[in-house]
């Protein structure tokens, strides 16, 4: 038997046993309430009488209490009028039926009144209707209402004389009015307080009771009337609703075409706080009809409910087997490793939340295929650029490699490395992109200012995804702040602070954690292979010019001669000697030797190429090695380098001094073919300078005709 045969047959039989049980108890139950509904009219009119008698005298209750608010006499209007008001109010905020309220002097006339709402103040009363001349002379202390009213108040009750009160209810005019006596401090009569309840007061009380007693409303038509038979309320479906009086004559001729009506019922609820209404209750005619129906009715429901739950079996079961198939199908996918197919599963049910479950464990394993590939691609771009930077040593170079693949695979907009200087403890810009020069050249940024001296400091990166809104970055912030995101990763190798990279985007949170940590990473790589190159540098460079050692010098001599060679090009070095240093020496000083040295130092990297290799070739004198340049261009940085060092002056030990240089220049391939034979002919044409006058550039091809040393053994050797 499979699964949806197994589910219809269950659902047929849960469907028809509750209709079942219920059609027995809903035919059981009318018949019981058939069976008792004439032993019930006693208590229902009894129910009727009681609350409406408990409604009025609650009302008797708040004029007697307002009775006593009432100023004493003179009675001011206005005071009179706040107290009635104020029954109003207390009125609204529970029962809210009373329309309005007024005030009858001793005199018989109307001193205030006060209106609710949307109501209207009571009908005026004739002095009759309020209380005798005769009461008022003969019972001082114990005064009684005598009233006119067609409603006769005493019937069943003690003589008017012998049963004093002090308040009555008056319906006779079809306007229900409560009268209440105000006495005053010797027990005689002030006057008379009139209360008119809303035309509905009345009915809506009767109305909840009724809509209440469903179960009898159900099998009986249900009338209340007054004295003059109008209807006050009626079940919400009695059949002579709509009719605007039910009199005795009334019934008298509809029970002649309606057998019902003569099996009516009446009961009085006259009662010292009630009016003289009635109760008629009829007994509807097709109540055992109604029972036959619902018999019916039973029978149809059952058959229906058969048919109805084997279609709904059918399709229930669809409905879980469908899913589930689909589900299977999904997690087989899954299993095989494609994570591309949803889990689309349309059922709110327990299958729903399984394959809600199956999504989410889809989800959760491509996010984590993706990080994977993110990390393995994170991974093969750190190992594409580790090859990159570890391709040279060449520190300018480096910086400005790391720079652009930095900024290539973040798609920067500006960045920046700035080295640490040990001496002065501060950062510079060792290499910019899209920086003004005149910040890279200005910049200097001391251990723990700015954010570059904080990350350094602290040694922690820094991601600042909204400069406005950063609150690392306002306990940091510059004088003055851009928008934008940044990133800000020290570069330490080997526990050595070395500097900072800077990376920087014009739009903010353009820049993410995951952009952050793939900087740290990158950093690290960056700052061993800065190290590297600085420590390559100092193998290589004079530590006190900071320029290339004569071993570097001449091995890249040989290598740019061979390449030049190979591809045809030209190759110029430059001899250069301080004239006369050794008086620099002996006058001043060997460290104001040594402040010549660093002078003409500098001088020479500010007027060379960056390719151009200057070298501190001897004591005072310097190489300068020019790849692919010829004589003409190179004695143009020559010339400068000389002019630059005659016009600039000195001060040693507090006095001006001005020194010059005297500059040999010889070419690769017209002066010589090997390195040694060049860098020889760059020498005579140095020392033809020296001898000549010093202070000035000679190219060993314009000296005069001389017997170059060395040349014929090389023209002989070549």
């Amino acid at each position: 038997m499979g699964m949806q045969t197994k589910i219809t047959l269950l659902l047929i039989f849960l469907g028809v046993l509750p209709a079942v049980i219920l059609g027995y108890f809903a035919v059981k139950y009318q018949e019981d309430v058939l069976a008792a509904n004439t032993q019930m009219h006693e208590g229902f009119s009894g129910l009727i009488k009681s609350e409406v008698a408990r409604r009025i005298r609650a009302y008797r209750n708040l004029l007697g209490t307002a009775a006593r608010l009432l100023p004493r006499d003179p009675l001011p209007p206005l005071a009179c009028e706040l107290v009635l008001r104020r029954i109003l109010e207390q009125d609204a905020e529970h029962e809210q039926g009373l329309e309005g309220v007024t005030y009858y002097d001793r005199a018989k006339r109307a001193v205030a009144s006060a209106v609710a709402t949307g109501g209207k103040a009571p009908k005026p009363l004739e002095p009759a209707q309020l209380f005798t001349d005769v009461v008022l002379d003969t019972y001082g202390g114990s005064p009684t209402i005598v009233t006119t009213s067609p409603v006769d108040f005493g019937q069943g009750l003690p003589g008017i004389d012998s049963f004093p009160r002090d308040f009555v209810i008056d319906s006779s005019t079809h306007e229900t009015q409560i009268k209440f006596l105000v006495y005053g401090d010797a027990d005689e009569i002030r006057g008379a307080l009139v209360a008119s309840l809303t035309p509905d007061y009345l009915s809506r009380t009767l109305n909840q009771i009724l809509a209440d007693l469903t179960e009898i409303s159900q099998k009986v038509d249900i009338y209340v009337l007054d004295k003059d038979d109008r209807r006050i309320a009626a079940t919400q479906n009695a059949k002579y609703k709509d009719e605007s009086f039910l009199t005795t004559a009334l019934f008298a001729t509809l029970a002649i075409t309606d057998p019902q009506v003569s099996q009516r019922r009446e009961v009085k609820l006259k009662t010292f706080y009630t009016p003289d209404w009635r109760v008629v209750l009829i007994t509807r005619a097709d109540a055992v009809e109604s029972l036959r129906k619902t018999k019916t009715t039973w029978q149809r429901v059952i058959l229906i409910g058969i048919m109805a739950s084997i279609v709904l079996g059918l399709v229930f079961a669809r409905n879980i087997t469908s899913p589930l198939s689909r589900l299977v199908h999904s997690a087989l996918a899954i299993s095989q490793g494609d994570l591309s197919h949803a889990v689309d599963v349309q059922s709110t049910d327990e299958i729903g939340d399984l394959a809600a479950t199956f999504e989410l464990m889809r989800i959760n394993l491509s996010r984590m295929q993706e990080n994977l590939k993110d990390k393995i691609n994170e991974l093969a771009t750190l190992h594409d650029v580790g090859k990159a930077i570890s391709s040279t040593l060449n520190l300018s170079e480096l910086l400005n490699l790391i720079l652009d693949l930095v900024m290539k695979l973040m798609k920067a907009d500006r960045g920046s490395i700035m080295l640490l200087d040990e001496e002065k403890q501060e950062l510079r810009i060792a290499v910019a992109k899209g920086l003004p020069q005149e910040v890279i050249v200005k910049t200097r940024v001391k251990i723990g200012e700015k954010v570059s001296g904080y990350v350094l400091e602290t040694g922690r990166p820094l991601l600042i995804q909204d400069p406005q809104k950063s609150p690392s970055f306002q306990r940091i912030k510059d004088s003055q702040i851009y928008q934008g995101s940044l990133i800000s990763v020290p570069l330490i190798a080997k526990e050595k602070k070395l500097g900072v990279l800077n990376l920087c985007k014009t739009e903010t949170y353009r820049l993410d954690e995951k952009d952050l940590e793939f900087c740290k990473a990158l950093s690290n790589q960056a700052a061993i292979a800065i190290e590297n190159a600085r420590l390559y540098e100092l193998a290589i460079k004079d530590e006190m010019t900071k320029l290339f050692v004569r071993r570097y010098f001449d091995q890249r001599l040989k290598d740019e001669v061979r390449r030049a060679k190979r591809y045809r090009t030209a190759v110029t070095v430059m001899l250069l000697d301080i004239d006369h240093f050794k008086s620099f020496n002996d006058t001043y000083g060997h460290a104001s030797g040594d402040e010549v040295l660093c002078f003409l130092s500098r001088v020479m990297r500010e007027s060379v190429r960056n390719v151009d290799i200057v070298s501190r070739y001897g004591g005072e004198e310097f190489a300068i090695l020019c790849p692919e340049q010829n004589l003409k261009d190179a004695l143009t940085p020559a010339e400068r380098i000389r002019s630059s060092v005659e016009k600039t002056e000195l001060v040693l030990q507090g006095k001006p001094v001005r020194c010059t240089v005297s500059i040999g220049v010889a070419c690769y391939p017209q002066d010589a073919q090997r390195p040694d034979a060049l860098m020889e002919l760059a020498d005579q044409a140095l020392y033809f300078a020296k001898n000549n006058g010093r202070n000035q550039v000679r190219a060993f091809r314009n000296l005069p005709t001389v017997s170059a040393p060395g040349e014929g053994q090389r023209k002989g050797s070549e």
